[in-house]
């Protein structure tokens, strides 16, 4: 089976379904933009790995405005450093 990553906003909707990355050495990971439709959904989010429809692993974290602007503040200018 292959895992998969399903990602629950501070509401408790489902936002985002699909396979993990197969990353190095029988790991997996997943990635989800905050920007776009996400951006102000601020809260503790969830996210679910699951595998064959069971979860196997669950973990949560706080996106908040104050994440956002260090991450917004971390954006390459777009300049070639010289």
């Amino acid at each position: 089976g292959r895992v998969r990553v399903r990602w629950i906003d501070p509401s408790g909707a489902r936002v985002q379904e699909g396979p993990a990355e197969d990353l190095a050495r029988g790991h997996v990971g997943a990635r989800l933009p905050l920007d776009g439709p996400f951006r102000e959904r601020f809260g503790v989010w969830r996210v679910e790995a699951t595998l064959e429809g069971q979860v196997i692993d669950r973990r949560s974290f706080r996106y908040s405005s104050s994440l956002r602007r260090a991450r917004s503040a971390q954006r390459p200018s777009g300049r070639s450093p010289r």
